[in-house]
């Protein structure tokens, strides 16, 4: 959820609740102060039937008198001083909907005699006053609602104008540029707060990064001197009269380990030029010249095997993509399928609207890809050393091709969809 909608979202959560509470009080203490106002004038009716209680003696035991109900009763009983108010429901026989009154009840002496007054007063015409009230004062509440959030939401939008401009630009963010991310200064604090920490944290990955890749570069160059002159040596010995069989297993034990070695820092080497983005010149590259040169400097290793190599390719077989990469991307995947195939196999390589098929025989059984695409993740029985797949996922990653794996009819098939 975007802040400004979070922002909203909280403010007419909160606005709703304080609406409906507030709501709630002012209906509260709005009838109150209506039965107040009512009871008042109970009490005044009151007041005046005791002043002038012979007059109304002359009335029927019920009748209306100044908008007001009134019930004279002889009581037996000795009358006493307590007042009593009361909400109530009159109606009659001919109206099933009872209506609700403001009820005031006392007890008077005259003539020592005792009787019971009730004044009742009709509530209806105050009920509607008040829930026109409360309708006016909900749709006054509710206009300035929506109108303080349209403004507030204008307003939180210029606000936010530094930050969105600041993730932006973070976003952007490109560790091997060399110009620096340049952040506008903020007239919030909170906002330039951010921008002087994400200018500091930039600055220092940029830095690191520098000295990272420096360190590697320098680091794989140098491994390369010594590994070449071991290399060198140990092929000097085993061409020697005078060594034993024992010598010749271990001098090519360690010539196998110094080649893996070398191999594994150019592996390394290359995954890390594609993490940190070298490759990225970009044009459009011939995929069938890519192959048949590939296939040209591995024919010794598929004629060892004797493999049955078969290519299908179209008329258009061009691909945007750096020219390195596609090299090392159609490389890792034409010596895995030599190397992980079988005698007198088959392997097959086809092109064909930005796709780019090859399949081989081998194990089996199907593979895990996934699994695969990981670092130093080997398949089984296999003594390469598990960077071969990890390359090819990185620069599919990178460059947005969809890979596919499947096995049918005893062929592992390895799909690319160039986009």
């Amino acid at each position: 959820m975007k802040l400004i909608r979070k922002i909203n979202h909280n403010f007419i959560s909160l606005a709703i609740f304080i609406l409906f509470v507030g709501g709630v009080v002012f209906y509260i203490m709005l009838r109150k102060l209506m039965l107040d106002q009512i009871d008042s004038r109970l009490l005044e009716s009151k007041i005046l039937i005791e002043e002038k209680f012979e007059d109304f003696l002359i009335y029927p035991e019920h009748y209306v008198w100044n908008e007001e109900l009134i019930s004279i009763a002889y009581i037996d009983n000795k009358a006493n001083s307590t007042v009593f108010i009361s909400d109530t429901l009159l109606g009659n026989s001919q109206i099933i909907k009872q209506s609700a009154f403001r009820k005031l009840e006392f007890q008077h002496n005259f003539d020592n005699l005792n009787y019971k007054i009730k004044i009742f007063k009709e509530l209806r015409f105050t009920d509607d006053l008040t829930l026109q009230i409360m309708m006016l004062l909900s749709f006054i509440a509710v206009f300035f609602m929506l109108s303080f959030f349209l403004v507030f939401r204008f307003v939180a939008q210029s606000s936010l104008f530094d930050f969105y401009d600041t993730i932006k630009k973070i976003s952007n963010f490109k560790v091997d540029e060399v110009a620096n991310t340049t952040l506008i200064e903020s007239d919030v604090d909170e906002f330039e707060d951010l921008n002087k920490v994400l200018r500091f944290m930039t600055h220092k990955i940029k830095k690191d990064y520098s000295n990272l890749r420096e360190y590697t570069e320098n680091a794989s160059h140098e491994i390369q001197t010594p590994l070449a002159i071991i290399q060198n040596k140990v092929e000097q010995l085993i061409q020697g009269d005078n060594i034993s069989e024992n010598q010749l297993k271990s001098f090519s034990d360690i010539l196998d380990a110094t080649t893996r070695l070398s191999k594994l820092n150019s592996g390394l080497l290359q995954l890390v030029k594609i993490e940190s983005g070298q490759y990225i010149e970009t044009k459009d590259i011939d995929i069938k010249s890519i192959v048949l040169n590939i296939i040209n400097q591995l024919d010794e290793f598929i004629y060892s095997k004797n493999i049955s190599l078969e290519t299908k390719f179209d008329s258009c077989n061009h691909v945007n993509i750096n020219p390195n990469l596609a090299e090392l991307l159609i490389t890792n995947l034409i010596k895995n399928a030599i190397k992980h195939n079988i005698n007198n196999g088959k392997l097959v390589i086809e092109m064909e609207e930005n796709v780019f098929k090859i399949s081989n025989s081998g194990i089996l059984n199907a593979i895990d890809i996934d699994n695969l695409s990981k670092r130093f993740t080997k398949g089984t029985n296999s003594n390469s050393l598990g960077l071969g797949l990890a390359i090819v996922h990185k620069i599919c990653k990178n460059y947005s091709i969809d890979l596919e794996y499947s096995y049918k009819s005893e062929m592992h098939t390895i799909v690319l969809y160039f986009n």
